[in-house]
């Protein structure tokens, strides 16, 4: 008769220890350290970022959603919920009139906007997911407890985490890590470097990223971008024409056929609302870059 292993003992004893423990927690603090007592779930919920929309359908608590931006677009449900303005020009009196029990808010909504839905008395959850993967699904979770559907998410949620760690043991036999460019779906050459979720998207997915000599988010210069000599470019585009109008762009840069993606014609699409979102999509991203990179480098790996 075999014996469990000691890494399987382990998974089911940290996995138990996470059921057990999170909800337990009945006092939680937001990203501004604002401390939440979770008493009874809210009923009426506004969402003011596009991923935290998507989180709040993905965890089950959809219903309970009365309105978001006008930039949450996915699931389809979310486009027939109330609109509240974009994520900067928020319609605060808007918000006021249809008095929700709670407000989700994230680093791109403005401080000082928050702080007046405050001093109204309304109840604001901040969450900051910018810096990495673990970040996301910390905010989910939170997420999760402060709506009442930790119970019935905590699986799916923690699926999304097994599925991160499957592709991190795979990327620690890989030899080569395929070094890349992601451009974002802005214009120009918007990217991003260190401590941000879509660098730790792509070192989950075994790649090197080529940006991360500097923090946040910038417009690389093109001599940067050529003399890091990428093995292949990532794209975010909203779809397939969109892409191909960005890959026009990066061709008609000078010099750029000196790089060895252009060379090689490694320039790849993917969707930017699974990357550029800290949600429940991201996990997808890792796996598609994973995939792409995969190929990239013939280690004939399967996912």
């Amino acid at each position: 008769m075999r014996r469990p292993s000691s890494l399987l003992l382990f998974q089911t004893l940290f996995f138990t220890l996470i059921f057990l423990t999170y909800p337990q927690e009945r006092v939680i603090k937001d990203s501004l350290g604002e401390t939440f007592e979770i008493s009874s779930p809210p009923r009426k919920i506004v969402s003011l970022s596009p991923a935290i929309t998507e989180i709040l359908y993905f965890i089950g608590a959809g219903e309970k959603v009365i309105a978001v931006t006008r930039y949450c677009d996915f699931p389809e449900e979310a486009k027939k919920k109330e609109k509240i303005g974009g994520i900067i020009d928020i319609d605060l009196e808007k918000i006021l009139k249809i008095k929700p029990d709670i407000v989700f808010a994230t680093r791109g909504n403005p401080l000082e906007v928050i702080e007046r839905m405050k001093s109204f008395g309304l109840k604001v959850f901040a969450i900051e997911m910018e810096r990495s993967v673990e970040d996301i699904f910390e905010g989910m979770k939170k997420i999760a407890m402060v709506t009442g559907n930790w119970e019935k998410s905590k699986g799916k949620i923690l699926e999304l985490e097994r599925r991160v760690k499957k592709i991190e043991k795979k990327v620690e036999r890989r030899k080569n890590k395929p070094k890349t460019f992601l451009k974002l779906g802005s214009e120009g050459l918007w990217t991003c470097g260190k401590k941000t979720f879509i660098n730790d998207i792509i070192l989950k997915a075994g790649c090197k990223n080529i940006s991360d000599f500097k923090e946040g988010w910038f417009e690389i210069n093109i001599e940067a971008l050529i003399s890091n000599n990428p093995d292949m470019i990532i794209v975010l585009s909203k779809n397939e024409k969109d892409f191909y109008s960005k890959r026009k762009f990066l061709l008609s840069i000078p010099c750029i056929s000196t790089i060895n993606a252009v060379k090689e014609n490694n320039i790849f699409y993917l969707n930017s609302d699974i990357v550029e979102r800290p949600g429940p999509r991201i996990v997808e991203a890792i796996e598609k870059i994973y995939k792409i990179s995969n190929e990239l480098i013939k280690e004939n790996e399967d996912l």
